[in-house]
């Protein structure tokens, strides 16, 4: 890709971009890498966003990518923040300016995947019978195990004396604490 493709590609989309949304002015300079390398700037000032191929000295910040970044970014495919992540895009500068760079651009567009093309409807298929639904059989109860104990024999114990009880009155009384005083 050529310098003056990638130049009036970002140029066409930046054009499209609503400044009504910028808040602030600023001047930004982008350098291309790679095939197509070169500079352009995007300035924006008492409401007008210019966009020239040329370098721009007294900027806020610079961005710096290859051609394919920057047409990407542009044209929504490849997210600017994203792009800064993957160590596609670089920034340099005054990054809460750049941010207004943001604006500029559409949000990243997903790949919307085609409607298939209609097919001539084809014909109905006959209804589905249900087969008739069998009733289950009755529960069978297993016979249950015969258990047997064997009895162990018997145990003699010794004979306790029968327990006292005891009445209140029988019982002696509890002294209370002394209080202090």
């Amino acid at each position: 890709m050529t310098y003056e493709k990638i130049f009036s590609e970002v140029k066409k989309q930046f054009s499209k971009a609503d400044v009504k949304k910028l808040t602030a002015d600023f001047a930004f300079q982008f350098n291309i890498t790679g095939e197509g390398e070169g500079i352009f700037y995007a300035a924006y000032k008492n409401g007008v966003l210019s966009v020239e191929p040329y370098d721009y000295k007294d900027r806020d910040a610079v961005f710096t990518a290859d051609g394919s970044t920057f047409t990407a970014i542009a044209s929504g495919k490849l997210d600017a923040m994203e792009a800064i992540g993957a160590g596609k895009l670089y920034v340099d500068g005054n990054y809460e300016l750049a941010q207004q760079l943001l604006l500029l651009i559409p949000a990243k567009k997903t790949a919307a995947k085609k409607a298939p093309a209609k097919k001539p409807a084809a014909k109905k298929a006959a209804p589905v019978k249900k087969a008739p639904v069998k009733k289950a059989a009755p529960a069978v109860k297993a016979p249950e195990a015969k258990v047997t104990e064997a009895k162990a024999p018997a145990k003699k114990t010794a004979e306790k004396a029968p327990v006292k009880a005891t009445t209140v009155a029988e019982t002696k009384p509890v002294p209370k604490k002394a209080e202090k005083k």
